[in-house]
């Protein structure tokens, strides 16, 4: 018998502008994936697991310019360990 194990969905919390976020909500965009040199994990779309506050630290202080710092959250299932 072989044993599946996946991991349970956990909430994400991603930094971006109001305007974006409010877009995002309402299904006209989607979040852009992040292709920065300096990306710590590569190109994605960055979240801090289960910390809104971290999430809002970091809009705060981006060196981008964000017209209104905002919060997206999200449910993130990370499927199986090794499913990459």
């Amino acid at each position: 018998m072989t044993i599946t194990r996946k991991l349970s969905p956990i909430i994400g919390y991603h930094g971006c502008d109001r305007e974006i976020a409010e877009k995002v909500l309402a299904g006209e965009e989607h979040l852009n994936a992040s292709k920065n040199s300096y990306d710590w994990l590569g190109s994605g779309i960055y979240y801090w697991v289960d910390s809104f506050a971290r999430a809002m630290d970091w809009a705060e202080s981006t060196t981008r310019s964000l017209n209104e710092p905002y919060v997206v959250g999200a449910f993130l299932d990370p499927g199986r360990p090794g499913d990459f």
